[in-house]
């Protein structure tokens, strides 16, 4: 088994469009606009459960300052904490044949307005396959699954994005 605790931090520079965009009247460029920067926290524990199947569970936080908000102008606006918990399996049947899952909820708050961040789901997964062939070839598939999605301020639409599989 194995315990595992990180803590990171990181910056995203605004691009090109969102500092010196003048032709977009949906989004103009900010050339004063200041990079995102977030912080993030991890504590995981893992481990091989038997010769075949390993699991792992994460709880992590993510804090987001200096958000870029596209508009006209662009401007740095809002503050953004996404918590959640990701578990993980993985069951070989071979070197080289598996089946794979993993699941992720997560909660993701605008800290200004008190609301859901759009775009963000709370559920979200994924199941893969494996198949190890001859000859070194390998057969994979893999289903995404995501949950309903909240939608951004001002959309006329009223239900949130609706979850699916792909």
């Amino acid at each position: 088994y194995n315990i595992r605790g990180s803590y990171g931090t990181a910056f995203r520079d605004p691009t090109f469009a969102e500092l010196y965009n003048n032709n977009n009247p949906v989004a103009m460029g900010n050339s004063k606009l200041e990079p995102e920067e977030i912080e993030t926290f991890e504590l995981s524990l893992s481990g091989q459960l038997t010769d075949a199947l390993s699991a792992t569970i994460t709880a992590f936080q993510n804090n987001i300052d200096n958000l870029i908000v596209a508009g006209n102008p662009s401007i740095n606006t809002g503050r953004v904490r996404v918590q959640g918990i990701e578990t993980e399996a993985k069951f070989a049947f071979d070197d080289r044949t598996y089946l794979a899952i993993n699941y992720t909820m997560q909660q993701a708050k605008d800290l200004v307005t008190d609301a859901d961040v759009a775009d963000v789901p709370e559920q979200r997964g994924n199941i893969m396959f494996n198949l190890g062939l001859p000859r070194n070839w390998n057969l994979f598939t893999h289903v995404l699954l995501k949950g309903s999605t909240p939608r951004a301020p001002g959309d006329l639409r009223t239900d949130d994005a609706p979850a699916y599989a792909l």
